[in-house]
């Protein structure tokens, strides 16, 4: 991938030809200090002609490959040739005939990536040979919102990379790709955590996979049977088939300066930054590690227990979210299904399938989208959730660059095989 790819993400196209046009996700990514725009037109031959512009000089650039021809396959995406636009952005804009007789806009930055707009449709009215004229593409205050393509039963969000298990049971990943964290390895999983050097699948079967960074073991996996696993830098714990709990890599076993992980049968494991907590078959939440405010667990029984960086959230039996440690806001006083912690924010699902944030938003991690959703992960400036349709949504400052440096914040939709 050329530097100019990694450096410079294209922000969503956001086709906005006229006021009747249907709506995606938004959002918006960080381009240049430029404004940049996609143009397009129908001919009065049946094709549909695109180009690219940008403010810089009053670029029009034109790719050589640029019509949509009248009787291109309906629902096949065809892409125009790769063009470079304004301070260097790179990439092909994509397009697709639909049923309806629409057009539909899209653009692929890289391979295997294409990058929705939030208004993405050529109406079949549109004026003959007249361009028009997209929305600026380039940073914007909206939250982002990531899209991934199909259903999925699962998702895992981290600081470099997000995961989810198919409905078919593989598992997909997306994001940074130094140590091969993305690089998931083939089967049917139930399970996944994965963190910004390594990630690791619990199989059908039980047994364990992990993959990426395996300098301080974390691919050193027990010849146990798991049922859960939780995973944070080096360092990873699983939930074994008979309730307890087995850990591995940077810190080894006993964990954090001899202190072993407590005996008994867990119906829930979660790994953070500095601690390990487990909640144990009578309801009670452990917590061991590095950080005494973690580990001072409040009293009380609880159904659920999320790990960020210094503190710790937990559900009683109530619904009620109750956060202890460092560094955190106090939870709203409602009654929660699920809840999951970042650094610097949390967020939970409610009864009625929406989700409720607290903490820092400043990248919109804290603002998550309309819509019904049955699990969430929140991370470090982002959070996604899985909506009851089976699709991922991520809202925040979302990684979704193979092999990139840069986090972006741009929709994205899945193509097939790798991210």
């Amino acid at each position: 991938m050329s530097g100019a790819i990694i450096r410079v993400a294209i922000a969503a196209l956001l086709l906005a030809a006229v006021a009747a046009l249907e709506t995606g996700p938004a959002g918006a990514i960080m381009v240049s200090d430029e404004q940049l725009w996609i143009s397009a037109r129908r001919l009065d031959d049946g094709r549909v002609e695109v180009r690219a512009e940008a403010a810089w000089r009053g670029d029009q650039v034109q790719p050589q490959r640029r019509y949509l021809p009248a009787n291109a396959p309906v629902g096949r995406w065809l892409s125009s040739d790769r063009i470079s636009v304004g301070w260097g952005t790179t990439g092909r804009i994509e397009a697709r005939r639909l049923t309806d007789g629409r057009v539909e806009f899209a653009f692929s930055p890289w391979d295997d990536y294409r990058l929705l707009p939030e208004a993405r449709y050529l109406p079949p009215d549109a004026p003959i040979g007249r361009w028009l004229r997209s929305s600026e593409l380039g940073f914007t205050g909206d939250r982002s919102i990531a899209v991934a393509e199909g259903r999925f039963t699962a998702v895992e969000a981290q600081s470099s990379q997000i995961c989810g298990v198919r409905e078919s049971g593989e598992i997909q990943c997306w994001g940074w790709y130094y140590w091969g964290e993305v690089g998931v390895a083939a089967g049917r999983f139930v399970d996944v955590s994965v963190d910004h050097q390594h990630g690791c699948g619990v199989r059908e079967t039980g047994e364990m996979t992990c993959w990426g960074w395996s300098e301080f073991g974390a691919l050193e996996v027990p010849q146990e049977r798991f049922v859960a696993v939780s995973t944070n830098r080096a360092h990873t714990c699983g939930l074994r088939t008979t309730g307890e709990i087995t850990c591995w890599g940077d810190w080894g076993e006993p964990l954090y300066e001899g202190e072993e992980v407590p005996a008994g049968r867990f119906t829930a494991v979660e790994v953070g930054s500095q601690n390990t907590c487990g909640l144990r078959e009578t309801r009670e939440i452990v917590c061991w590690g590095w950080d005494p405010d973690v580990s001072d667990v409040p009293a009380g029984r609880f159904t659920a227990v999320s790990l960020g960086y210094r503190h710790a959230c937990g559900l009683r039996e109530t619904g009620r979210a109750v956060c202890w440690g460092i560094g955190l806001d106090d939870a709203p006083d409602v009654s929660f299904v699920a809840v999951s912690t970042s650094g610097l924010h949390t967020c939970g699902l409610l009864a009625d399938g929406s989700i409720r944030c607290w903490g820092s938003n400043r990248h919109g991690e804290a603002s998550p989208p309309g819509g019904r959703y049955t699990a969430l992960s929140a991370a470090a400036g982002h959070t996604c959730g899985l909506r009851d349709t089976g699709t991922i949504v991520c809202w925040g400052n979302v990684p979704i660059g193979w092999g990139s440096e840069e986090p972006s914040r741009s929709p994205l939709l899945m193509t097939q095989g790798r991210p």
